[in-house]
Order: C-alpha cells, then structure tokens, then sequence
C-alpha cells in the first residue's frame, strides 16, 4: 500500500503526522508557501521575480511558490511605519496541495531591538496555533535563522537564530541556521551582499537558494 502525502495518523487530535523528507525529489509539483520579510519578497534580486531565492527554490524543486513575505515585516507587534507587523491568520489550512511551509522572519525584529523572549514565545505561539492547529505536521515547517553573521544587526542576530532553534526543536520542525551556511558558501562575504548592510545581492539570492536545496530535511 503506497502512502500518500496525505495525513496518515494524529498526535493527540492535534498535530498530523506524514512520512518524512529525505530530498526535496520526494514529491514535486506542489506549494511551498514562504512568509518572510523583504528578503524573502526578494529585495535586490534582479530581474524579480525570477532572481529571488523563494522563486530559484521552487523552480530547482518543481514546486509552485506561494509568497507571501513583505517587506519590513516582524513578528513582534508594536511597530511603526516601514515595520509591519505579521499576521498568523494569513496562514492557510494544510491542504494536499501543500508540501511545506517556510516560517522567515525575525531579521526585522532584531533590527529594532525586540525582546528576544517575547519574540521567541510569539514564534511559539505562531508555529502552535497557526501552522499545527491548522493541519500543517512539524515536519512541513521549516523554520529559517536569521540571515546574517555580521551586518547591522550585530550581536542581536545570534539570539534570535538560538530563539528560532529552540522553537524548531521544542516541535520537532525543519530548521536551518542560515549564518554560518552563508558564511561557508561566500568568501569574500561580499559575493553575498548587495552593499546596504542588510539585503542579498542577486548572486547572494542564489547562494540562499542553494543553501535550502542542500540542507537537510530531516526535523530537529
């Protein structure tokens, strides 16, 4: 009997189990949902969107990107304009259709010197409420570590990424600490940045791509 990508057992009525990925080949043409920030909308990929990593992932997979990153987005409420504020509700319920759901944010929370604790326990709240209470198994999340080793952010980026891990392991999700990738996969750095101290160049787009297509999928 073949099993289906479909939910084949329940974790306390709660959270729906699916056969793990060993590769992104294990099932194609399907939706990979990303929500992001203006990195994930692809800022400074040239042209857009066919430059962005979101789109160069889905297209190297054979699946159909749905991206609903904005830029100057954040999980912790309280910003003010260009910072908004993310909406967990736009989260959809899990269908077939769906093969994962990429959760990248938190570039624009340290940034603006967000309590980590709060930033984590929202997070927490978010993976919990929206993406498991609504049919999404952990092992169709994948949470991303902030991007950066060494820009703007400082210091604040490491904290961040450790409050990104512990979600992942506290529910068993995907996740990948995106700094120290970025940082093997460039040399000099500057392959990687577009010159603003925040964003991707083109080139840097790609290297992100890249570094998703390799990354183990196997839940933390």
């Amino acid at each position: 009997m073949m099993i289906s990508s479909g939910v084949i057992s329940r974790q306390n009525n709660q959270n729906p189990v699916v056969p793990n990925l060993t590769s992104w080949s294990n099932f194609q043409h399907r939706r990979i949902l990303i929500f992001g920030d203006s990195i994930g909308a692809g800022a400074n990929a040239s042209p857009l969107p066919s430059a962005e990593w979101a789109y160069l992932l889905c297209a190297a997979t054979n699946n159909t990107m749905v991206n609903m990153s904005i830029s100057g987005q954040r999980i912790v409420a309280g910003a003010t304009t260009p910072y908004v504020t993310f909406d967990p509700t736009t989260i959809p319920q899990k269908t077939d259709a769906d093969l994962m759901l990429i959760i990248n944010l938190g570039t624009n929370d340290a940034r603006n010197a967000v309590d980590v604790n709060t930033y984590q326990s929202t997070l927490d709240n978010i993976i919990i409420t929206y993406c498991i209470g609504r049919g999404w198994p952990a092992n169709r999340i994948f949470i991303m570590g902030l991007y950066w080793y060494a820009n703007s952010l400082g210091p604040n980026a490491v904290p961040f990424t450790n409050a990104c891990q512990t979600v992942a392991q506290k529910y068993h999700t995907m996740f990948a600490n995106m700094s120290p990738l970025i940082l093997a996969a460039c040399n000099p750095p500057v392959d990687y940045d577009s010159g603003d101290g925040v964003h991707p160049s083109t080139n840097g787009h790609l290297i992100i791509s890249n570094i998703m297509q390799s990354v183990g999928l196997t839940p933390v």
